[in-house]
C-alpha cells in the first residue's frame, strides 16, 4: 500500500467526529517540523477579514485537526452529557475541554490567533476541530496532517479584481467583500480603493468594468502596476486602451458566451497582427486548425467565425498585458508632461493641459497635446533617468543632450503656457534641437526573427527607438498606410504607432474620443460607480506625488525613476453643503395623490421603455412616483444626521410609535428618513434612484444585506432598513460587530 492511501486510511479509522471547543484549549508546538511561525501581518490580516466580511468557523475548509487520547476524550463527554455518537452529528456539539488539559493543533495557529483577538465575549470564544486519537496516529502521519497543503495557487489579482467588481456591479455586497479581502497587500487594497474613489479615475475603473465579462482578459491585470497608472496621471488615455482591448475582443466574440474565452487563447493571440503580418495570419490558422485556441468551442461553423474575425483584425491583438506593458513606454513621457505643470497640481495631465492651451477645447487643442507627447517620448532618454531596454550587451546607446528648453520651447509652438514652461525657457535658452520628424517610414519588414510579445509592447530597446523616435509626428502616426500583405513582421514604429493609437484614437478626431461611457454590455447591469445622483463619483485627489521641483541641484539631473515612489492620499470627504437649498416641506397625503403637481400639463407621462420583458408592468400608479424624480424627498420628512447604524436603529425604536418606519442612508453625511404608512407607496422609487445601493435589516443584534426585491417587504416586517453605497456596508457591520 502506498503512502497516500496508508494515510487515508488511517486518518478515517482514528477519526473521531467534529465540536465547537474553546480557542484557549488548543495549544501548537512551538517548534520543530510543521510547526508554523507566528506571522503579525497574517494575524492582523485574519483579524480584518472577520471584521469585515465574517468569521466561518463552521467551514469545512476551516476546521482545525487536533489530536486527543481516547481516555480524555470520554472524560469530556461524559462531564458534558454527551456521546461519541454526537461527535457525528450534522451540527457540531460544543465540547468544553478543560482549558488546563489542552489538546494539540495540527494546522490553523493564524486563524486561531486571530479568532481570540476578535472574539472577547466568553461565550463566543470557540472554533470548529476535527478531532482525532492521538494513540492511532503515528508520529510520520502526524507531520503529514501538520504539512498539507492542498498545492492550490493564490488568486491571481486580475481574478480577485474581477470577482470584487462583478459582485458589486450586481449589488452583491457580501460576496463582494468576501473577495475583496483576499487582496493581502495594504498596498494593493489601498490602491484599489483609491481607484474607484477618485473621481479623476472613473474613466479608467469604468473601462475595466466594461472587461468584467470577458474574466480570460481581466486575469493579467495587476493591482501593483496601480501604482504607475497614479504616477503618471493620464487615466483618459489608459481608458481608451482598455476600451481598445473590449472592443477588439468584444467585436470577436460577438454573438458568443465571453466566458467561452479562455486564458490560452488570449496569451496565444496577445500581440499578434494578423492583418501587417503573414508570419502572425500563418500562426493563427495553425492554431485555429490545431484547436489550441477557443478550446470550448467545438463547432466547426462557429470556430470558422471566430478564425475570420481574429484573422481581420486590423490592430496588434491586445489584451491587459499589452496595456500594462506600453504603460512602461507612456510613463516617462507623461512625467515630462508633468514638468510642465504645477508641481502639485489637482486633476488628470489631459484637464491641466486643456487649462494651460490657448483654446482648451476643440481640434486646435487635441491635435496640440498629440504633438506635445510624440515631442515627449523623442526626448525622454536625453533628460530622464528612464531608458530604453538594452537588448544585448553590446549595444548600448548614451544620450547626450539639453532638451529640457526644447520640450518648453515645442509646448509654447503648440499652444501651451504655464510658470514652468516660464521658468524652463528662462534657465535654458540655448537649449539642444532635435531635428524635424523624418517622412515616410516604414511600417513592415521581411525579417524572420524570433516572436517575442515584448517586441510588440512595452518599452522599446535602444535599436528600436533609434527605428521610431526620427518618425515620431502626428503625420505618421496617423498617415493612411496600407499593409503588404506579403511582409512578414512589423517594424518598431508600427508597433509604436499602435501604442500611440490605443491611447490617443486611431483616427485625428476633432476631440478626445469620450472614455467616460460603459460599452453596453448584456451579461452585466450598466452601472455608475456613485449610485447617487447628487454626489460626484468620487473624492478629488488632494494630494499626489508630487513631480521634482527644479533647483540648482536638479536643474542638470535627469528626473528620477523609481518603482517605489511614496503616494499620498488623503480623501476628502464629499460636501454637498455649498449647493444645498432649503427643502420644502414634506407633501400632505392630499397633494401626494394629486398629478398635477407631477405632471405638466401637456406634458405625456413618462413611462420608460421596459428593458426586462420579465418585470412585472408599471402600473398607473407607479406611473406618478416615477413622474418626478425629487417626489421622495419632497414628500418624506427626512434628517441630516451622523449616527453609527446601531444608534440609528435606537432611534427609530424610540420613535417608532409616531413614525412606525424609517431608513437610514449611511455615508459620510447621513440621512434618516421616518416614514408613516401613506409613503411606503413612494418606496418603490427610492429604489429606482439608488439601483446600486446595498440595504440591510437587524436580524436580532446581527446585520443582515437584502436584495433589492425585499426592500419593502422587510421594511413592513421590520420597520427599520439601513442603506448606502460602496464599501460602507462593511463600516455598518464594524458598527455592529463592535457594539457586541
Amino acid at each position: 500500500m502506498d503512502l497516500e492511501k496508508e494515510f487515508l486510511r488511517v486518518a478515517a479509522s482514528a477519526h473521531f467526529g467534529t465540536a465547537c471547543v474553546p480557542l484557549e484549549s488548543l495549544h501548537f508546538l512551538s517548534s520543530g517540523e510543521g510547526s508554523r511561525i507566528i506571522n503579525e501581518e497574517n494575524v492582523t490580516r485574519l483579524v480584518r477579514i472577520f471584521r469585515d466580511y465574517q468569521c466561518q468557523r463552521r467551514s469545512h475548509e476551516n476546521h482545525v485537526p487536533v489530536i486527543i487520547s481516547l481516555d480524555h476524550l470520554h472524560q469530556v463527554l461524559k462531564a458534558a452529557g454527551l456521546s461519541l455518537t454526537s461527535l457525528k452529528a450534522d451540527e457540531p456539539p460544543f465540547l468544553p475541554l478543560p482549558y488546563e488539559q489542552p489538546v494539540l493543533a495540527l494546522r490553523g495557529r493564524h486563524r486561531l490567533e486571530a479568532a481570540k483577538r476578535f472574539f472577547h465575549d466568553p461565550g463566543n470564544r470557540w472554533w470548529t476541530v476535527e478531532l482525532y486519537n492521538k494513540d492511532e496516529i503515528p508520529p510520520r502521519f502526524l507531520t503529514l496532517m501538520a504539512e498539507c497543503h492542498d498545492n492550490s495557487l493564490p488568486y491571481a489579482d486580475g481574478e480577485i479584481y474581477c470577482n470584487i467588481r462583478s459582485y458589486q456591479l450586481n449589488g452583491e455586497w457580501i460576496q463582494a467583500a468576501k473577495w475583496r479581502n483576499r487582496i493581502i497587500s495594504d498596498h494593493k487594497l489601498h490602491d484599489y480603493d483609491r481607484l474607484h474613489e477618485s473621481k479623476n479615475y472613473v474613466p479608467l475603473a469604468t473601462a475595466l468594468d466594461s472587461l468584467v465579462p470577458f474574466p480570460a482578459l481581466l486575469f493579467s491585470f495587476r493591482l501593483g502596476n496601480l501604482r504607475r497608472v497614479f504616477r503618471i496621471k493620464c487615466p483618459e488615455e489608459l481608458a481608451a486602451s482598455v476600451r481598445h482591448v473590449h472592443d477588439v475582443w468584444n467585436g470577436v466574440m460577438e454573438g458568443f458566451n465571453t466566458g467561452l474565452l479562455d486564458l490560452a487563447t488570449v496569451k496565444c493571440l496577445q500581440g499578434r497582427s494578423p492583418v501587417w503580418s503573414s508570419a502572425d495570419r500563418e500562426y493563427i490558422q495553425t492554431l485555429f486548425a490545431n484547436k489550441r485556441c477557443f478550446a470550448n468551442i467545438h463547432d466547426t461553423s462557429h470556430r470558422k467565425v471566430l478564425k475570420d474575425r481574429v484573422l481581420a483584425t486590423k490592430t496588434i491583438i491586445p489584451s491587459m498585458t499589452t496595456v500594462l506593458e506600453n504603460t512602461k513606454y507612456m510613463e516617462p513621457a507623461a512625467i515630462l508632461l508633468r514638468k510642465l505643470l504645477h508641481k502639485k497640481f489637482k486633476g488628470t495631465v489631459l484637464k491641466q493641459m486643456k487649462k494651460c492651451h490657448r483654446t482648451g477645447s476643440g481640434a486646435d487643442f487635441w491635435a496640440s497635446y498629440r504633438r506635445l507627447w510624440l515631442v515627449a517620448f523623442r526626448v525622454f532618454p536625453y533628460i530622464s533617468n528612464f531608458k530604453p531596454l538594452q537588448a544585448n550587451r553590446s549595444h548600448r546607446k548614451e544620450y547626450v543632450g539639453d532638451y529640457w528648453g526644447f520640450l518648453a520651447s515645442s509646448a509654447v509652438k503648440y499652444g501651451f503656457m504655464s510658470t514652468e514652461i516660464r521658468r524652463l525657457l528662462n534657465r535654458y535658452p540655448d537649449s539642444d534641437i532635435l531635428h524635424d520628424p523624418w517622412e515616410s517610414p516604414v511600417m513592415t519588414t521581411n525579417n524572420t526573427n524570433t516572436w517575442k510579445l515584448k517586441n510588440r509592447c512595452g518599452m522599446p530597446n535602444y535599436s528600436m527607438l533609434e527605428c521610431i523616435s526620427p518618425y515620431l509626428s502626428l503625420e505618421n502616426i496617423y498617415a493612411n498606410l496600407r499593409p503588404d500583405a506579403n511582409a512578414v513582421d512589423l517594424t518598431p514604429f508600427a508597433v509604436a504607432r499602435d501604442m500611440f493609437h490605443t491611447f490617443f484614437g486611431d483616427q485625428e478626431e476633432l476631440e478626445m474620443p469620450d472614455v467616460t461611457q460603459m460599452p453596453d454590455v448584456t451579461q452585466i447591469p450598466d452601472v455608475a460607480l456613485m449610485p447617487d445622483a447628487t454626489q460626484e463619483p468620487g473624492p478629488q485627489d488632494e494630494t499626489m506625488v508630487e513631480v521634482i521641483e527644479m533647483n540648482a541641484e536638479t536643474d542638470r539631473q535627469a528626473l528620477q525613476h523609481s518603482e517605489n515612489n511614496h503616494l499620498e492620499f488623503a480623501p476628502t470627504p464629499l460636501s454637498l453643503q455649498g449647493n444645498r437649498q432649503p427643502a420644502p416641506p414634506p407633501l400632505s397625503l392630499g397633494e401626494l395623490l394629486n398629478t398635477e403637481i407631477m405632471l405638466p400639463s401637456g406634458q405625456p407621462t413618462p413611462f420608460p421603455s421596459m428593458a426586462n420583458p420579465g418585470l412585472a408592468q408599471i402600473d398607473a400608479g407607479e406611473s406618478i412616483l416615477l413622474a418626478d424624480p425629487n417626489l421622495w424627498d419632497r414628500a418624506v420628512p427626512k434628517e441630516k444626521i451622523n449616527l453609527r447604524p446601531s444608534d440609528a436603529r435606537k432611534r427609530y425604536e424610540a420613535q417608532r410609535s409616531h413614525n412606525p418606519f424609517a431608513i437610514y442612508h449611511y455615508e459620510e453625511n447621513s440621512t434618516f428618513y421616518s416614514l408613516a404608512d401613506v409613503h411606503i407607496p413612494l418606496v418603490e422609487h427610492f429604489l429606482c434612484s439608488r439601483r446600486n445601493f446595498w440595504f440591510a435589516v437587524y436580524n436580532g443584534e446581527n446585520l443582515v444585506a437584502v436584495d433589492t426585491q425585499e426592500v419593502e417587504s422587510k421594511l413592513r416586517a421590520k420597520g427599520f432598513v439601513i442603506c448606502g453605497s460602496g464599501n460602507t456596508l462593511f463600516d455598518a457591520m464594524r458598527d455592529q460587530e463592535f457594539e457586541l
